[in-house]
This record gives structure tokens, sequence and C-alpha cells, in this order.
């Protein structure tokens, strides 16, 4: 495939592009999905299928930037895929007895958090922040801390907020948790809107929540505390820094328009709810130690009670077999996982664009791989 940039890099002498790698036994042909990424104004993807609990392969197609092609080592920003992968890791504490899913957080966290003066209250009468909760959407801290809806109040369950996005800019000031928890990031800060336990809305901030309770139980930092559990997976490729990992090719995240974003990417620092880099590969492993019968951090039980009641994943019945699914969507990207726990399979989709069809396109993608 040659377009301007190959003909430009040949006019200065710098040769050609690499070409892109072969694509694997079983993947789809490059093709039929370079058609589907050039009929959705989508650069690139990378796939990945998982069966009976392996990695079947791994495969790129399309561009992750000008003049290199996606392959299957290269790393792209999940959005929030990133909130399975927290899911998990609450769930590790939870088997190893560090966590109660059903204990009030609010006993853990070094960190307060208020009751919003629109949620009418007596002492006692709120009930339990817990962990299942907040893993659930249900903690009762909806969108980013409070979402105000027109004519007051706070936004239905169907809107919510996934998580700050910060767009790189020189001189770009990155919050830190507690600014953002106090609303020093500019946005109202993280406060419980409703009563816990009584309805759902998707939550970037109820993930910020168990960000810090991570930290708190652990003692150490959210990344260094999920960078080890990557570590004990094997898992290849996962990173929470606000930065892809330098050593790994990146595809550069595109806007509605098919621009490149500015430094490449969002900077997202609610690691927990949205700022995961990894690649097809390392997304598949991280998967598979969502699926039974491995030897991952979390028993069997455990994993089928995370589908049975969506906790970090959204859990639903497909031709009379449990599925799960989470997708993810940042200012250039588009992704989602989906997992078959009665098979152990599952597919990974990541995509570097942000078109229209982004969404339609992955969920094709990933039922074209299964």
């Amino acid at each position: 495939m040659t377009d301007f940039f190959d003909r430009l890099r040949r006019l200065l002498g710098l040769g050609p592009s690499p070409e892109p790698q072969p694509v694997p036994p079983g993947a789809p042909p490059r093709r039929e999905i370079e058609e589907r990424l050039a009929n959705s104004s989508v650069p690139g993807a990378a796939l990945a299928k998982v069966e009976g609990g392996e990695l079947a392969w791994v495969a790129g197609y399309g561009r992750a930037r000008r003049g290199h092609f996606v392959q299957g080592r290269t790393v792209f920003q999940a959005a929030s895929v990133s909130k399975p992968v927290t899911a998990l890791a609450v769930l590790a504490l939870a088997e190893a007895g560090q966590l109660d899913l059903d204990g009030d957080v609010r006993d853990r966290l070094t960190l307060d958090i208020p009751v919003h003066p629109v949620l009418d209250h007596q002492p006692g009468t709120v009930g339990a922040v817990t962990a299942r909760l907040l893993l659930q959407h249900r903690g009762g801290i909806v969108g980013r801390g409070t979402t105000p809806a027109p004519g007051g109040g706070f936004r239905d369950s169907t809107v919510g907020g996934g998580s700050l996005r910060l767009i790189q800019r020189p001189g770009v000031r990155v919050p830190s948790l507690e600014d953002s928890w106090h609303g020093r990031d500019g946005a109202t800060g993280v406060a419980l809107t409703y009563p816990p336990g009584t309805r759902t809305s998707y939550s970037g901030a109820g993930y910020l929540v168990l960000q810090r309770l991570i930290e708190d139980v652990t003692g150490s930092s959210y990344r260094d505390h999920l960078h080890a559990l990557f570590d004990r997976l094997g898992v290849s490729s996962g990173s929470f820094e606000l930065r892809p990992p330098p050593d790994l090719p990146f595809a550069r995240g595109h806007d509605s328009r098919g621009k490149e974003l500015p430094g490449g990417h969002e900077l997202v620092p609610w690691s927990a709810a949205g700022g995961l880099f990894a690649n097809a590969t390392g997304l598949a492993e991280i998967l598979m130690a969502m699926l039974p019968g491995g030897d991952g951090p979390v028993s069997d039980d455990l994993l089928a009670e995370m589908v049975r009641h969506s906790m970090g994943v959204f859990g639903r019945t497909e031709d009379g077999q449990r599925v799960f699914r989470h997708g993810g969507d940042n200012g250039g990207y588009r992704a989602i996982i989906v997992g078959r726990p009665a098979t152990r399979s599952g597919a990974v989709v990541l995509t570097n664009g942000r078109a229209a069809d982004g969404t339609t396109l992955r969920l094709g993608l990933a039922e074209r791989i299964g």
C-alpha cells in the first residue's frame, strides 16, 4: 500500500515506509478489514482473538500514524476498557482478603466523600458506599462526581462521565487525584448525589474513588499496583502512565475529521477510569485473566459473579450463554473487549480513530472475530 507519504519519503531519499506485517492464519483478510476502516474513516486497528483461554492470533491493519502501519505490537489508548482492568484489581484484593466488596469504602479511604446538598438525608440513612456498588456504577456518585441536569437535580442513568481527559497543549496542567476529588480541576468534585444502590449511572468519578481505594488499601500508587498485577499475570503490554511506553510503536489518535490529536493522544489522569495504554496482545492477556479456568488472582466463582452482576463489565445473555463486554471512547480512540466465559474465548479491538462510524466499526469487528 502506497500513498502520498510513501512517495514523499522516496523523493527525500528516505526509502519506503515499512511494509505491513503478514496477517496470521485465522485472522480476517487484510483487504476486508482495511476496506471497513476506509469506509469508517478510521486509520488503523489491532485485533486479537482468544480461544480456549489461549491467545489464538493478533493482527494489525491500516495505519498507526503517517508512514507507519499498525503492527501486532502497536500500542493504543484503551480508554474506558480501563474500567474492567480496575475491576480485576479490586476483585483480586477481595480474593486476597484485603478488601470487603460489601464494606463501606468510606471506612478505608483517607479522603472524605461529602454528601451533596441536593441529596436529602438524615444521618445514617444514606447507606454504605461499597466497592461492589461502585464497580456496578450504582454507588451514588453520578458522572464526574456530580453532573447537574437542566432544571435542577442530576442527569439520569443513561448519561454520565467516563474520565477526565486533557488535550495536550503548551502549559497544560495535569490535576492530581486530590484536585479532581475536591473540584479543583474545573469541575464539581466527588460527592454522593443519590443514595447508594438506588440507581445506575455510568460514573468515571466512581472509578476515581476505586482508584483511591486501591491506593489506600495497598499503600502503593494505583499505577505501581496495577503494573505489579500485570507482571504477576505475565501481561506483555499494559501501562497506566500518562504517556505510552517509549519502547513500543504507538498508534496516534485521530479526531472525528481524521486529524491527528495534538501530542498524539489525550492525557488521562483518571487512570482507573480511562488511562490504560496497551497493545492487542497485552489486552488479550488481561482478558484471559477474566475468563474461568486460568491461574489468575480471582477465583472462577468471583469471576462469574463479576459477569452476573456487571461489576466492571456489562454482562448479558446471548444464545443462552453469559457474555461480557466493555467499550472505550477517548478523543482519538475506540476500543472494545468481549468475553465468553463458557467457551473461554473472546475478542479485542483497538482503533485509533473517532469518526462517526467508529462505534459501529468496533462492534462489527468484535462480532467478525467472535
